[in-house]
């Protein structure tokens, strides 16, 4: 800035008044009806509802300020409604949210598509390089959801491979599959392994054909990887359990007007990526953990069945994910002295999403 000049024009964002924020309801209809006022600086032009993080209305406001009555379409079950208010220049307002738990039987729930991956064993590594407990992780991740079959979600679908199974074709084939998942559903991605940045920095998962000198054979690389998770409507949970998983994304991507469109027009369904170990911490797996366990895998494991009650922060009867994020963080970090830190390190989820029912 020249000495002297002006500083710019601080412009505040739009903002949304909304009595029913952070309020937990309970309905038999099949909607229900989120009454809110939007007001900007300059000019509200749009307002997005999402749905237990899916697109759901898209409302022109067009207006200073605007009072509305939306009625906004239910699932069975759980629903987290929020809603952000965009001004013309596409600076959004912070979300409001209000939890509905929508008591009509005969509307669907989503399902849910589990692939699991774990791979505990490489032949072309070294004896210190193997692990315990990747392939018994994948499996218990599965049960833990499997649980929630017609209770938070209508069917359970998985797709488990272990160790030799799990080779570059097999994943690949899985993931084209999960391609044609509507977009109403969920899936959770689930991979325990080894990772390596190979030498012109791209991130690879190896399966058990994989090498640390060669990761581009027999691994799986990170923009292989976001080419097919683009490609699914559906909203995406990866857990990725590997060693250095801090490579594979530089920082956190906050959703915004432009990607807030995408999900709109129908071509993304959102991803979110929660890393066990951040950077070049390794991943910390034991006999002692819950008879036999990689600690990240134990707590997702906890959050969503024993210790439901206890992530379950807000006390609405359903653990979002990000609660399950913050349960899984605290644990994790607590048990390991700070060895270990998992984190968050995509979101483009608009509000939250539920990923369990607390028993």
């Amino acid at each position: 800035l020249m000495a002297g000049a002006p500083a710019p024009a601080m412009i505040k964002p739009p903002h949304i008044d909304m009595s029913d924020h952070l309020a937990i309801k309970e309905t038999s209809a099949k909607s229900y009806t989120l009454k809110l006022t939007v007001s900007a600086f300059e000019e509200v032009k749009t307002m997005r509802v999402f749905v237990n993080g899916k697109p759901t209305l898209e409302v022109p406001v067009n207006a200073k300020e605007k009072e509305l009555s939306l009625d906004v379409p239910l699932f069975s079950g759980a629903n987290r409604i929020t809603a952000v208010a965009y001004d013309e220049k596409g600076f959004s307002s912070n979300p409001k949210y209000v939890d509905v738990a929508c008591k009509r039987a005969e509307l669907a729930k989503p399902n849910l598509y589990i692939f699991a991956i774990g791979i505990s064993d490489y032949p072309k590594l070294s004896s210190k390089w193997q692990l315990e407990f990747a392939h018994t992780d994948a499996k218990a991740l599965v049960e833990a959801l499997i649980s929630q079959e017609g209770k938070l979600f209508g069917e359970v679908r998985f797709n488990l491979l272990n160790n030799e199974k799990a080779t570059v074709q097999t994943i690949t084939e899985t993931l084209d599959a999960l391609s044609s998942v509507d977009d109403d559903d969920v899936v959770v991605i689930f991979m325990a392994g080894h990772g390596v940045k190979a030498k012109d920095g791209t991130f690879y998962f190896l399966t058990s054909d994989g090498s640390f000198e060669e990761p581009q054979k027999g691994g799986v690389s990170w923009t292989l990887l976001g080419e097919h998770l683009n490609r699914i409507k559906a909203r995406v949970i990866l857990l990725l359990d590997a060693c250095h998983s801090g490579s594979i994304v530089t920082e956190t991507i906050v959703p915004n007007d432009e990607l807030a469109q995408q999900f709109f027009r129908g071509g993304h369904g959102g991803v979110m990526v929660f890393s066990a170990s951040k950077g070049r911490q390794y991943s910390l797996e034991s006999p002692d953990i819950g008879g036999g366990f990689g600690i990240f895998t134990y707590a997702l494991t906890q959050s969503l069945g024993p210790r439901a009650k206890e992530a379950d922060t807000n006390s609405d009867g359903f653990v979002e994910f990000m609660e399950l994020v913050d349960y899984v963080s605290q644990y994790v970090h607590r048990e390991t002295k700070g060895e270990q830190t998992p984190w968050l390190s995509r979101k483009e989820l608009f509000g939250d999403l539920p990923v369990a029912v607390v028993n």
